[in-house]
């Protein structure tokens, strides 16, 4: 194989890698648009008719809400994975060593480490979605109490306050380098690239847990605050000079909430 073949094969994998991952976030994306304007269009369509139809809808109804978490997951998380799955990509079997190990394709290696990262977020999703049905069962994510000046301002106050915390800090921390993850803490094999996907996911939802959850205080599974979401994520994650946007951002959001409770008292 000539030079110039050998560069264009890992290049054109590498193409065809951001093609699929990019497709699955347009399809994830479309899919939540849809949904959202047929809710925005049905006559029941507001919140608390959602909530309602959750909680008494029975099997169907909980596997629907928790696929739905599922799309967001990927819709929200496939740009904030990517530069991780292009280093892993890039580094290929792993850092040098004299020990002899069996050669996994990339794209294995690839598929593999975005398994363990949403079996990460599915364990969170399901988690989400239980949680969803007992506030819907209980009446505490009906219109009315969602709609509350202080339940929706001691949201925001958890959520800024969560933004100064040390093991938001942490997680932050932790997702600066995929090099550096993958240089220290390799795992051969496609078993080995499933547990530094999951190990990765794990700290991403350290990172996004709250944000994640505000979906149903706060943004009522909405549109905009997924896309808000969505690009706040990347900036505090990958902008490393922008790091006090997120200390800035919890603070805005502890003052918001203090006055959202201010005006409903």
């Amino acid at each position: 194989m000539s030079m110039d073949v050998a560069v264009a094969v890992p290049k054109r994998r590498a193409l065809l890698l951001k093609a699929l991952l990019t497709a699955l976030v347009v399809i994830a994306w479309v899919a939540i648009s849809l949904e959202v304007l047929e809710t925005a269009s049905a006559p029941a369509g507001n919140a608390g008719a959602h909530h309602h139809h959750i909680a008494h809808g029975g099997a169907l109804a909980f596997w629907g809400t928790l696929s739905m978490w599922m799309v967001m997951m990927v819709a929200m998380m496939v740009p904030v994975v990517f530069p991780w799955v292009a280093a892993l990509a890039r580094l290929g079997h792993g850092p040098p060593s004299g020990a002899r190990r069996p050669v996994i394709r990339r794209p294995v290696m690839a598929a593999a480490f975005l398994a363990g990262y949403f079996a990460a977020w599915l364990g969170f999703s399901t988690g989400a979605t239980v949680l969803q049905w007992c506030l819907s069962v209980t009446g505490a994510l009906s219109s009315h109490m969602m709609e509350n000046g202080l339940v929706r301002g001691a949201a925001f106050v958890l959520l800024g306050a969560y933004q100064w915390s040390p093991l938001k800090n942490s997680c932050l921390t932790h997702c600066e380098s995929p090099f550096t993850f993958f240089l220290s803490r390799w795992r051969d094999g496609a078993w080995g690239a499933l547990l530094m996907g999951a190990h990765h996911g794990l700290y991403c939802i350290g990172c996004c847990w709250l944000l994640m959850l505000g979906m149903i205080a706060i943004g009522a599974m909405s549109f905009a605050w997924m896309v808000g979401v969505t690009l706040f994520i990347l900036l505090e994650m990958y902008v490393a000079e922008l790091r006090w946007v997120s200390r800035a951002a919890g603070a805005v959001l502890i003052v918001a909430g203090l006055a959202s409770a201010a005006v409903a008292l």
